[in-house]
């Protein structure tokens, strides 16, 4: 079901957890054996000092949404 203002791109309410996100996106965990690359997900003490260092508060809600924005980033990197 599409929304009325509904275009292409990030609805305004995600922006937030999106650029949060984009801040730390080089901070992935990496497991590379005889089958290639896993993507384990991000390096939280690396994203915590990363999203500060890009001048963003702490946000326990935001950082719940960059998790679920983390966990389908992994599907899609791990082939699921």
């Amino acid at each position: 079901m599409r929304r009325a203002d509904d275009q292409d791109g990030v609805w305004p309410e995600h922006l937030p957890a999106l650029e949060r996100f984009l801040a730390v996106d080089t901070q992935w965990c990496v497991e590379v054996g005889m089958r290639g690359a896993f993507w384990v997900g991000l390096d939280y003490g690396a994203c915590e000092s990363g999203l500060r260092l890009a001048g963003f508060a702490p946000d326990p809600e935001l950082w719940a949404e960059v998790r679920l924005i983390e966990d389908g980033a992994k599907q899609e990197l791990n082939g699921r």
